[in-house]
């Protein structure tokens, strides 16, 4: 199974497109479980992630401006890798290392923890969204 974390927001929803459609998508409300099955998921999980022993692999979108977002962001990783994910897909930001903005910088820990882990890893360091060009 292929569990994406942040399935209901437009990134995850968007960034879950490839060959094999996730089974499951994490969802942080209830009610944000129709949105995520109306997007092609088979299951919508709620809340903790509590269930991890089937994971393959995992992408991670953090709500923007999260509050202790390195913290949160070792847990998913720490936790994937307990739960046995073989691989693990981070969405950033363009430029971690600009320090001065909070948003770029909390990624870096995160980014530190992915890379101490066994899993195969790829970063997405996104830059401009075609829709804020509009």
């Amino acid at each position: 199974m292929i569990l994406v974390v942040g399935a209901a927001r437009w990134v995850g929803r968007s960034g879950s497109g490839a060959s094999r459609r996730p089974r499951a998508w994490a969802a942080h409300k209830p009610e944000q479980s129709d949105r995520v099955r109306a997007a092609g998921a088979a299951e919508a999980a709620v809340g903790d992630l509590r269930d991890l022993a089937s994971l393959e692999a995992v992408f991670y979108v953090a709500p923007a401006f999260l509050p202790d977002e390195g913290g949160v962001g070792r847990r998913v990783v720490e936790t994937a890798v307990r739960a046995g994910a073989r691989r693990l897909l981070f969405s950033a930001v363009i430029h971690p290392a600009l320090t001065e903005l909070t948003d770029h910088a909390t990624k870096i820990p995160v980014e530190a923890v992915v890379l101490d882990s066994w899993m195969e890893y790829r970063f997405i360091h996104p830059a401009l969204y075609f829709q804020n060009w509009l």
